[in-house]
C-alpha cells in the first residue's frame, strides 16, 4: 500500500494501515519536500527538502541528516 507524506508543522509519513514516521518538529523551515524514496519493505525513507538537506528515517526514527546541501552537487 502506498504511503503519503505530509509536511507542515509536522512531518508525517503514513498509509491507511499505519504511521511510519511522525514528528512535531518544524520541518516546514526546510521548505517543501523535493524528493522522497522508500525501501521495498517500507521501513526506510530518504527525504530531500528544498534547502537540500537529506534525512534518513528507519523504523519510525530519524537516524541521520545531512544539512550541507550535498544532495545536489554541481
Amino acid at each position: 500500500m502506498p504511503f503519503f507524506i505530509e509536511c507542515g508543522t509536522t512531518l508525517k509519513i503514513a498509509n491507511d494501515e499505519f504511521v511510519a514516521y511522525e514528528t512535531k518538529s518544524q520541518h516546514s523551515e526546510r521548505g517543501n519536500i523535493l524528493r522522497a524514496f522508500q525501501s521495498t519493505d517500507n521501513t526506510e525513507f530518504l527525504i530531500v527538502f528544498q534547502d537540500m538537506s537529506i534525512h534518513y528515517l528507519n523504523n519510525g526514527r530519524r537516524l541521520w541528516s545531512l544539512e550541507q546541501a550535498l544532495s545536489k552537487v554541481a
